[in-house]
């Protein structure tokens, strides 16, 4: 989902069964599909909950994301060499997406699930 748009896909195909995305966004879409299908597929029962984001916030260290419940959760800035590399005028550039689930810096061209921030699992690698 992107703003409005939206396009559902078969998980274990990535192929699109109903797209309202722009070409563009379609093809970002899979990629985060595609890189997160494990996570998707635990979550076969249907009782995911959803962590939404509110605002983000860096220091030297971490990255921090405050979410809706008023948690804030912290991950070392080392974890997305993309981010480390970044102005500070480009970091305060992002956008929430995903109905507030994951973040885009668009200027970058990297996007960030807010779930992933709380596996153990590192996934270094921007969708």
């Amino acid at each position: 989902m992107k703003g409005g748009d939206f396009a559902k896909t078969e998980l274990a195909t990535l192929k699109v069964i109903d797209n309202y995305m722009k070409p563009k966004d379609i093809k970002k879409a899979l990629l985060i599909v595609e890189n997160h299908s494990a996570e998707f597929e635990r979550r076969g029962d249907g009782m995911s909950i959803l962590i939404k984001g509110k605002a983000v916030h860096f220091d030297d260290r971490y990255l921090h994301v405050e979410l809706e419940d008023g948690r804030i959760i912290l991950t070392p800035m080392s974890w997305y060499k993309e981010l480390q590399a970044a102005t500070f005028k480009q970091l305060t550039n992002y956008q929430f997406i995903c109905q507030g689930t994951g973040i885009e810096w668009t200027e970058l061209d990297y996007h960030l699930s807010i779930e992933s921030m709380l596996l153990s699992q590192i996934k270094q690698q921007a969708a």
